[in-house]
């Protein structure tokens, strides 16, 4: 029994291990050739070129179970001298090299260095010293992730998914991708939206997808495709034409059997690229590729020629906005105006403004004349009422403020807004008073009295209150309401309320109030241009007895 056991255990570790020599590989990456020598002078130069296309391609297949053989290592034993004495590589020769340097693969190939562009044209040969069934696929699969060519759905629902790129991957709005389930193609999905970063799809054909499947981008195939071709380009999406037939763009996989193609790279306000590629395209070597990193320089982008502007109005020394920005007075003119559409506006106090698109081209002098039509003045929008007939409301004056009234029967107001933000002094007659806001709809007001000029007698008294005030709206008009509580010291407890409502905004109010200790009384103010404002009321006290009020005011200074 132990024995079967050890014999089982010994099978599975066989098992594994030839499974992983499957995809697991050696390789060894050969100096490339530089076929842009003749285009430079500089040896500096073209070694860096190799250096840079094998340190890429090491990044590249390292990736995986792949183990890339170490470059100091495949230069010592194989020198340029020696290189030169193989010659071309065979399948004969691959053989021996691959004994040489341990390796399971040999990469070999050329590259061509324009600017910032490179094409690196590659064969992978298999040296046969041991089984690599699948490593083509794999292979070029590690470079189409590596170029946003093939990604995952990230999240699927029914008939609906999105995929982990985006348009920052050359990816619009209705291109097609194929999916794959476990390496086996299950379907086709077009892409709804694109944002940078993801895409919204939907599978058109096939039964169902799945969180994780595998997304490709469609390749173009010429041919049977001996030559795997990934073009990729910054910035993305730039349109790719070969031999002067458009094939779509960036990135892109791209497989032909042509020995000669010319290649052609666009994109809005780049420089387009342009290169007539030959391919080596051995027969003995499982997977030829080539590999486009092309970086489109940037036109410089054309400074435009300032305009101006000319303006002039009847009347003259209307004020000229160009975009809100003020810019001076009729007859004005505006120099060094880029070319573009402006919003002119002409405006002056007691005349209809008037508005229109303008364009200034370059070079050119605009010239625009408006006639402006007088108009009435608007008046100026009522400040809110400091109180109404008698009674104190909510609102008070600002620092800086003055509010004085010849007052019956009091005889005269005077407030004043103290440095201290939300608090006023008042004297009205023989009193004082101190109102503070506790919140924006509520105040406390404090006063003494020496003297009541309803009954004409002296008599000292104080008292608080509570007010508060609140808009008062309806279908028919807007106005404002006030409401108060509090204690006085000769009389009890006193609560008040009244109204405001405006017959003509910022014109002619009705007033109403009532009071527990004064009665209540109706009124009417008028509000004059200059500011000034006139009440007069009339009504009854709380033992039957007319009562009448009649203020003028006027309110200055302070922040408005």
């Amino acid at each position: 029994m132990i024995n079967k056991i050890i014999v089982n255990l010994l099978l599975c570790l066989l098992f594994f291990a030839f499974s992983s020599q499957g995809w697991a590989a050696r390789i060894a990456i050969l100096e490339p050739k530089d076929m842009s020598l003749s285009r430079t002078s500089h040896t500096s130069q073209a070694i860096e070129g190799k250096d840079t296309v094998r340190k890429l391609l090491e990044d590249v297949l390292s990736q995986g179970n792949n183990e890339v053989l170490d470059r100091a290592d495949v230069d010592r034993i194989l020198t340029s001298k020696s290189m030169q004495a193989v010659g071309e590589i065979s399948r004969q020769k691959s053989y021996v090299l691959g004994k040489i340097l341990d390796a399971d693969i040999l990469v070999t190939g050329n590259f061509i260095q324009q600017d910032d562009s490179m094409v690196i044209n590659t064969s992978f040969i298999d040296t046969g010293r041991t089984a690599l069934a699948g490593i083509r696929g794999k292979i070029l699969d590690i470079f189409l992730s590596e170029y946003e060519l093939r990604c995952q759905v990230k999240a699927a629902k029914g008939r609906n998914a999105v995929i982990n790129v985006g348009s920052l991957s050359g990816l619009a709005d209705g291109n097609m991708l194929d999916v794959f389930h476990k390496g086996k193609k299950v379907g086709l999905l077009r892409i709804a939206k694109a944002s940078p970063q993801e895409c919204s799809v939907v599978l058109v054909k096939g039964k169902t997808v799945r969180t994780r499947d595998e997304v490709r981008k469609m390749p173009v195939v010429w041919g049977k495709g001996n030559r795997e071709m990934i073009i990729t380009s910054t910035p993305p999406s730039a349109q790719i034409t070969i031999n002067d037939k458009g094939i779509g763009c960036t990135p892109l996989l791209f497989k032909n059997n042509e020995d000669e193609l010319t290649i052609r790279i666009d994109s809005p306000d780049h420089y387009h690229y342009e290169e007539m590629l030959q391919f080596v395209n051995p027969d003995y070597s499982f997977l030829n590729l080539s590999l486009m990193i092309i970086s489109l320089q940037e036109k410089p982008k054309e400074i435009p020629v300032s305009g101006s502007l000319f303006v002039t109005s009847e009347p003259s020394s209307a004020y000229v906005y160009l975009n809100g920005i003020l810019k001076g007075v009729t007859p004005l003119l505006v120099t060094d105006i880029a070319p573009q559409k402006y919003w002119l506006k002409v405006a002056k106090p007691g005349f209809a403004t008037k508005s229109r698109r303008i364009i200034i081209e370059s070079s050119q002098q605009t010239k625009v004349n408006l006639s402006l039509r007088e108009t009435v003045v608007p008046r100026k929008e009522p400040l809110p009422s400091l109180e109404l007939l008698s009674i104190q409301t909510n609102n008070m004056v600002s620092p800086g403020e003055c509010f004085l009234a010849a007052r019956y029967p009091e005889g005269f107001i005077l407030k004043l807004g103290l440095p201290v933000e939300g608090m006023e002094i008042r004297i009205a007659g023989l009193g004082i008073g101190l109102k503070h806001r506790l919140t924006r709809d509520m105040s406390l007001d404090m006063y003494y009295n020496f003297y009541d000029a309803r009954k004409k007698e002296q008599e000292s008294q104080h008292g608080i209150s509570l007010v508060s005030g609140y808009p008062l709206k309806s279908r028919f008009f807007e106005g404002q309401s006030c409401l108060g509580a509090g204690y006085y010291s000769e009389k009890g407890y006193r609560g008040f309320g009244g109204i405001e409502i405006p017959i003509i905004v910022g014109v002619y109010s009705l007033m109403l109030e009532a009071d527990t200790i004064d009665g209540y009384a109706v009124g009417f103010k008028e509000i004059f241009r200059n500011g000034a404002e006139a009440v007069f009321g009339i009504g009854k006290d709380v033992k039957g007895e007319t009562r009448y009020d009649v203020t003028i005011s006027y309110r200055s200074g302070g922040k408005k």
